[in-house]
C-alpha cells in the first residue's frame, strides 16, 4: 500500500463507532439505503494537496484512503418538515483531521441526480455536488451502480455491482476507521466548516465487486477525475450496509 514516511508522523486514531449527538436542530435529515463502500489506498501527499485549509490527512497505520460511497436517499428533508425529494449519489471521499481532534470526511464530488439538490447544495453548503445520472437497481445477481456525470466538468463515469455478503457483528478497527464518519469538512469562501452528522452505527456487511467490473476499473475513472493517483487494481476494502438515518447540524468554523 502506497504511504508516505515522515519523521513526525501524524497522530492516528480510529473515530468511535458512534458519533456525539447534534448541538442544536438537525438543519437536514436524511434516509439512506443499498450503501455501497469501496476503498482504496492513496499517496498521503496527493490527499494532503487537495484538502481544505486548516485540517491534514487522517491516517491508518500510516495509510490514507480514497473511498467511492454510492447510496440511495429515500427521504430529504429541511428543518424536519420541508420535504426535498429523494435521489441516488456516487461520491468521492478523502478522510481528515483539525487542529481540534475532529475526524472528518472532504467530498471531493458528489453526483446526485436531483436538478434542485445540485443546485440547492452548491449555493447553500458549497458541496461540490455535480449533476449527473446515478441509477442503483438491485438484480438477482448483485446491487448495480452506476453514476454518469452530466457537468460542470469534463464527463466521467463509475460503474460496479455489489454483492452483499454476511453482516459484520463487530467491526476491524479499519471498518471503523472507514466508515464511522460524524463530521464533514468543507472549504467555503469564510474558512473551512465543519458540519457535524449523527446517525446509529452502519449496520455493516462484507461485500464483493462481482461482475465485468469486480477488479474496480470500472469505477476508478471518478477518482482520477478528482484529482487521485490510484492504481488501476480492486479496493482493498468493500462493504455495504442497508441503510441509516443521518441527521446535519449547522456548519461551524474550524479555525
Amino acid at each position: 500500500m502506497p504511504a508516505d514516511a515522515s519523521a513526525d508522523p501524524p497522530r492516528e486514531t480510529v473515530p468511535p463507532s458512534s458519533g456525539p449527538p447534534l448541538r442544536g436542530p438537525a438543519l437536514v435529515t436524511q434516509d439512506w439505503a443499498d450503501v455501497a463502500f469501496l476503498h482504496w489506498p492513496v499517496p498521503t501527499a496527493a490527499v494532503a494537496a487537495l484538502l481544505p485549509r486548516g485540517t491534514e490527512p487522517d491516517l491508518f497505520d500510516g495509510v490514507a484512503y480514497a473511498g467511492i460511497v454510492a447510496f440511495r436517499v429515500t427521504s430529504n428533508a429541511m428543518a424536519g418538515l420541508l420535504p426535498l425529494g429523494g435521489f441516488a449519489e456516487l461520491n468521492v471521499r478523502l478522510y481528515s483531521r483539525d487542529r481540534h481532534g475532529r475526524q472528518g470526511t472532504v467530498f471531493l464530488s458528489m453526483d446526485a441526480d436531483s436538478p434542485h439538490v445540485v443546485a440547492g447544495a452548491r449555493l447553500l453548503t458549497q458541496l461540490p455536488y455535480m449533476l449527473a445520472d446515478v441509477r442503483i437497481t438491485d438484480r438477482a445477481d448483485g446491487i448495480r451502480y452506476v453514476s454518469r456525470r452530466r457537468l460542470p466538468g469534463p464527463r466521467v463515469t463509475a460503474a460496479f455491482r455489489v454483492n452483499p455478503d454476511e453482516p459484520v457483528h463487530r467491526g476491524s478497527p479499519l471498518d471503523d476507521f472507514l466508515t464511522a464518519r460524524w463530521g464533514l469538512h468543507v472549504a467555503h469562501v469564510t474558512g473551512t466548516r465543519w458540519l457535524a452528522v449523527d446517525h446509529e452505527p452502519w449496520p455493516l456487511h462484507r461485500a464483493e465487486l462481482v461482475g465485468p467490473g469486480r477488479d474496480g476499473k470500472t469505477a476508478i475513472p471518478v477518482l482520477r477525475a478528482a484529482g487521485l493517483p490510484v492504481e488501476a487494481e480492486p479496493p482493498c476494502s468493500v462493504l455495504w450496509s442497508p441503510g441509516v438515518r443521518a441527521r446535519f447540524g449547522d456548519p461551524g468554523g474550524v479555525a
